[in-house]
């Protein structure tokens, strides 16, 4: 059973291979191809499980979906996300223009 971490970093691989073949080869905004790429993806995925019935594909990946904690999950890593764009964002110059207000 592949641990969250794995699992999250293989994803992230996944999502920059994908990003470097759409700005490579079919040069679409980055949403677009990445959305379009991970639906292909996802197809092709759904088509090997019927062509090949007796290979359980997702039966690990359920396993492992159903032992995350989502409230959790959701919470701390959302929560944690927020954060940092929300950091990112900020104006040190307007910022320090109002730091005795």
């Amino acid at each position: 059973m592949p641990e969250l971490f794995n699992v999250v970093a293989l994803l992230l691989a996944v999502t920059a291979v994908f990003a470097w073949l759409n700005y490579q080869l079919f040069r679409l905004p980055t949403t677009v191809g990445l959305l379009l790429m991970g639906l292909v993806a996802s197809l092709a995925l759904l088509g090997l499980e019927r062509a090949f019935p007796n290979v359980q594909l997702f039966q690990e990946l359920l396993e492992g979906v159903r032992d995350i904690d989502l409230q959790s999950a959701v919470l701390n890593g959302m929560l944690g996300y927020l954060l940092f764009a929300g950091a990112l964002n900020i104006e040190l110059s307007k910022l320090h223009e109002r730091k005795w207000t």
